[in-house]
């Protein structure tokens, strides 16, 4: 710990170890709701850790741990695990909560300082409230849903939020997905070629209706296979793989 100190901070200032602030709490435990069990594990885990040093994000990004002692330097960066808005009236504040690591959260609550008691609150939103059959939250858009396998597991795109994430009903965990790396594989499964198109994966949700059903879901489990970001193990689960394959062999 730096200093030697054994004295815990609560003020919410930049010496750590130190305490999570009500505000910051609410915050986070917002994108945590208690009815998700999946969202509840990192709620309780959170609610018994301190803010042990700065995340790797810049402003507004810390690292959490259960270990009393201040962190040097910043953790390696994981997946994002949790996200969503709070709009102010001029202004709003983005809050990511990234997978655990070894024990430590990274989180990251943009504009906190700017945050007044006379702030006035407009609205709030999040991606883990999300469930199946919604529209995209906070503004109400269309999303596009597939179904990785009947009452397991959801793809979803947002084309207004150029989003990804892959519902579990088990844990309500809406898993958010990278586009970059999910559009390769797409591209894969296309065979498309052509630098102006691979290049430029925000193309993914202006070229949205162009990609079938098979297109869609054959991209994801490429994508899952070799990124391993969800676990997905049933028949359902290997016939969609194996119809992935079919597809990478027609390009060797």
């Amino acid at each position: 710990m730096s200093g030697g100190s054994n004295q815990i901070n609560k003020s919410g200032t930049g010496v750590f170890p130190r305490e999570l602030t009500s505000l910051e709490k609410d915050y986070l435990f917002y994108l945590l709701p208690e009815d998700k069990p999946g969202y509840k594990i990192y709620r309780d885990k959170i609610n018994n850790m301190l803010a042990a040093g700065l995340g790797t994000s810049g402003q507004g990004s810390l690292v959490l741990s259960s270990s009393p002692a201040a962190i040097e330097g910043a953790v390696s960066f994981s997946p994002v695990f949790a996200a969503g808005t709070i709009e102010f009236d001029g202004y709003e504040i983005d809050i990511i909560i990234h997978e655990e690591i070894d024990g430590e959260i990274e989180i990251e609550i943009s504009r906190l300082a700017e945050v007044s008691a006379a702030a006035r609150e407009i609205k709030r939103w999040t991606y883990s409230l999300w469930t199946p059959g919604c529209k995209a939250p906070g503004d109400n858009t269309w999303v596009r849903e597939e179904i990785l396998s009947p009452g397991r597991f959801v793809f979803v795109i947002a084309p207004a939020h150029k989003k990804l994430w892959v519902y579990e009903y088990q844990t309500g965990v809406n898993h958010i997905i990278p586009v970059s790396n999910y559009y390769n594989h797409l591209m894969l499964v296309k065979g498309i070629r052509q630098p102006d198109v691979v290049l430029k994966p925000a193309l993914l949700f202006d070229d949205l209706p162009k990609y079938n059903s098979e297109e869609i879901v054959s991209a994801f489990f490429l994508y899952n296979k070799y990124m391993k970001h969800i676990s997905l193990v049933d028949n359902d689960m290997a016939a969609g793989q194996a119809k992935g394959k079919k597809f990478l062999k027609f390009f060797k």
